[in-house]
């Protein structure tokens, strides 16, 4: 009897390969999956319906797609910088200058549309049009909208969310610079010392910084009020509104030191007192002149806040570099510098760990440590020029090393978390077992409270349940079907 009903609850859970010939819906689930390898469209499908956990690693901002920002600055009476592709705001709606058009106008100029689309996205981007790298024109995107985007978040968290439910993902940890550029003209008030730290943290304090928090606090209830209001989810709710989101102050790290320090004590004082903000993240290129010159100085600022805050977790863009982006010497150590002197608890990106100084080791300690890795596939394509086999994907699994696939910035890559997965299966040649460990992992190495992330846990399982038992009845259906038009065994 025993027996029986420890059969009967692994097929129910749709746990286990086999038993007594007896495929499980899991197994017949990845078995489909397989198949659909040489069908990528069906394969799309499949990956789209698929259950996901969390996006732990989608900068806010360049999660809008630009057709968004073009219908704000409509709506807003913006003006369009004709000659640089730039949304601008003008003293009065509508009254542009000599070299400046309605953004209202741009709606209806194809030409022009078509152009701001692709300045400020990867739309249509083709190297011989726009004279610039993949790299470069993927950053430059950021400034071009960088007035709208400012000023919508409610809008954004909507537009995030409602894309994240069409993709079947519960959780989301969102990376936004929820000072709005107030926290670094603080390092201008005082006198700061790069040999005295916990000098320049007192003058600080002393400065009126934590004065920031209670104004952040409010332009996050104000925006994700905004969310829930136009989401409907009081009423009637639209899809987004039952996706749970963190969020994770971001520091640009292209400042200057004091200027970086003080956002740092921005963060780690925000995070420590709003639950919503779950992690400090440095932003902007890492191959950037200030980014490549002070990295070890930010690592050592990181590390100094990790000893004030130790209960505020820490995630850090690492290895976001390739050979030819930067000297060779660059690639030795900034994973492991991001670990061993950040305390590091999640790494962004990864792509050049092989690079690394004894790399073997360095993925022998994440493992061990349960350091997940934040795979971002298009971004790394899009910025690095890293795919394929080139790609280290393949051997953080190998090695151990807890995975969790993103989507990084979706809608200046023109991508979602679908397209992703589909690169992780075409590209990487991940299995359903590995995209579904992934999954798992997305939950398991998020920055939620414990008691959130249980739940989050039991319903990802339950729609993994839910998904395989569909899965596994259409194939049953189908099976039944004329041999032309079965799946390819």
């Amino acid at each position: 009897m025993r027996r029986w009903l420890a059969f009967v609850l692994i097929s129910v859970l749709g746990f286990g390969q086999q038993k007594h010939g007896i495929l499980s819906n899991e197994a017949k689930t990845a078995r489909l999956m397989e198949q659909l390898r040489a069908d990528p469209q069906r394969l799309h499908e499949f990956l789209k319906e698929m259950p996901k956990g969390g996006d732990l690693h989608n900068h806010l901002s360049g999660a809008v797609y630009a057709e968004s920002y073009m219908q704000w600055a409509a709506d807003e009476g913006d003006c369009i910088d004709a000659q640089a592709l730039s949304i601008i705001k003008p003293l009065k709606p509508d009254e542009c200058v000599a070299g400046q058009v309605t953004a209202k106008s741009a709606l209806t100029n194809p030409k022009l549309y078509g152009d701001l689309l692709g300045a400020m996205s990867m739309y249509q981007w083709l190297p011989e049009k726009w004279h610039d790298t993949g790299h470069d024109h993927f950053f430059n995107a950021f400034p071009k909208f960088a007035t709208v985007s400012k000023m919508h978040w409610g809008e954004m968290l909507k537009e995030v969310t409602g894309r994240a439910a069409e993709q079947h993902e519960i959780y989301m940890e969102l990376i936004l610079g929820i000072d709005r550029n107030e926290a670094g003209a603080y390092g201008e008030k005082i006198e700061w010392s790069e040999a005295d730290f916990a000098a320049d943290y007192e003058r600080l304090l002393q400065s009126g910084l934590k004065d920031l928090v209670p104004r952040m606090r409010k332009s996050l209830d104000e925006a994700e009020k905004q969310r829930l209001d136009t989401q409907g989810c009081k009423e009637v709710a639209q899809h987004g509104c039952d996706i749970t989101v963190r969020y994770e102050y971001e520091v640009y790290r292209g400042a200057a030191p004091a200027h970086v320090f003080a956002q740092m004590l921005a963060g780690f004082e925000l995070a420590s007192q709003d639950p919503r903000v779950v992690t400090v993240n440095l932003v902007q290129p890492e191959d950037w002149y200030v980014s490549e010159h002070d990295y070890r100085l930010h690592m050592r600022m990181v590390e100094f806040f990790h000893t004030k805050y130790p209960k505020v977790r820490i995630a850090l863009h690492a290895g976001e570099i390739a050979p030819g982006l930067v000297p060779d010497e660059v690639l030795c150590c900034h994973i492991r510098e991001a670990i061993e002197t950040g305390h590091a608890g999640r790494i962004g990106h990864g792509a050049d760990i092989m690079y690394e100084n004894d790399p073997d080791a360095l993925l022998h300690e994440m493992a061990s440590k349960h350091i997940p890795v934040e795979i971002n596939l298009t971004s790394n394509r899009v910025i690095l020029g890293v795919s394929g086999t080139m790609h280290p994907l393949r051997g953080y699994l190998r090695a151990g090393v807890p995975v969790v696939l993103c989507t990084d910035d979706e809608g200046v890559a023109r991508s979602d978390m679908t397209n992703e997965l589909m690169q992780a299966v075409l590209d990487q040649v991940m299995t359903y077992h590995e995209l579904k460990q992934a999954e798992r992992n997305s939950i398991q190495y998020s920055f939620a409270d414990e008691k959130t992330k249980k739940k989050l846990m039991e319903k990802l399982e339950a729609n993994f349940v839910q998904f395989e038992r569909v899965e596994a009845d259409r194939q049953a259906r189908n099976s039944k079907r004329e041999p032309g038009t079965q799946l390819p065994n």
